[in-house]
């Protein structure tokens, strides 16, 4: 099932994977959607402001350096269960990276 969501005048696209997974997909043409620019720079001011590293984050969430990398470069997005995992470490709801 795809779904297409309008937040904050950007357009995610939504696509179901099963009944827990949510995955924001990207542009064709293999470009970052917008949204992921949005996820990505929130990413980044987590990170800044706890003044954590991608090294501690990774442990402390069971989530690898390069999936965060990756995700703080915009290369690709997170599944919504490792939206939650990241959540839930820096004491966020979950909406605020969809917001």
């Amino acid at each position: 099932m795809l779904q297409y969501h309008l937040v904050a005048n950007r357009v995610y696209n939504i696509s179901l994977v099963n009944t827990s997974h949510y995955i924001l997909k990207k542009h064709q043409h293999g470009t970052p959607m917008e949204g992921g620019d949005i996820l990505k720079d929130k990413l980044k001011a987590l990170i800044d402001k706890s003044g954590e590293t991608v090294y501690r984050v990774s442990k402390e969430t069971g989530i690898s350096q390069t999936a965060i990398h990756e995700w703080m470069e915009g290369t690709y997005t997170p599944k919504l269960e490792n939206l939650r995992l990241l959540a839930d470490h820096f004491k966020v709801p979950l909406s605020y990276f969809i917001d």
